[in-house]
């Protein structure tokens, strides 16, 4: 845009703008053997629900607000392969669709089936997520990892794409990153 007001001859010269160091942000990721171990947790607590909803984000990369907005006239299961997430309520304000995985249905299909409302999948009350994960978090003795949080199942998602090859720019795309710099 610079260079483009320059030649148009609305800027003089090319202004001298500081960078600003980023932040290396959390960058760790559950590992698969970690993933199973928390799934194995949550099927021996009976907790089916909360199980799904750990698989749709790892295999979505959903931010869970996204996933707990989630109607069930947002899930295009006859798009794609498995059916299509459509998310139109996201953080930076831009719409996006999300395929998903077989897993990833099964668990979306068994939130729809069971959910009390008639919309919403996830019609729990809003910290159910947060004390979910707390509850994981101290089974496994993770209270002291900071970045040990739900969202570290959006980096799961977003590492996994990348280390089997998936190109940067449909990885940016995916989890509605507005730059490249942040996938």
């Amino acid at each position: 845009l610079i260079q483009r007001a320059i030649d148009r001859r609305q800027l003089e010269k090319r202004p001298y703008i500081e960078r600003q160091p980023e932040s290396e942000g959390r960058i760790r990721w559950i590992t698969p053997e970690e993933e199973q171990q928390i799934l194995d947790l949550l099927e021996q607590w009976g907790e089916k629900r909360f199980r799904c909803v750990v698989s749709i984000l790892i295999d979505t990369g959903m931010r869970t607000g996204e996933l707990t907005k989630l109607t069930v006239y947002d899930v295009q299961r006859e798009q794609g392969v498995h059916g299509i997430v459509y998310l139109n309520e996201t953080k930076n304000g831009t719409s996006r669709s999300i395929p998903l995985t077989a897993r990833a249905r099964e668990a979306i299909e068994y939130l729809i089936k069971t959910s009390k409302s008639h919309e919403r999948l996830i019609p729990e009350y809003d910290k159910w997520i947060t004390k979910s994960w707390e509850r994981i978090r101290k089974h496994l003795k993770l209270t002291d990892d900071p970045n040990f949080v739900p969202h570290i199942l959006r980096h799961t998602c977003c590492t996994r794409l990348v280390q089997r090859g998936a190109p940067l720019k449909k990885v940016q795309l995916w989890m509605g990153h507005k730059s490249i710099q942040t996938t």
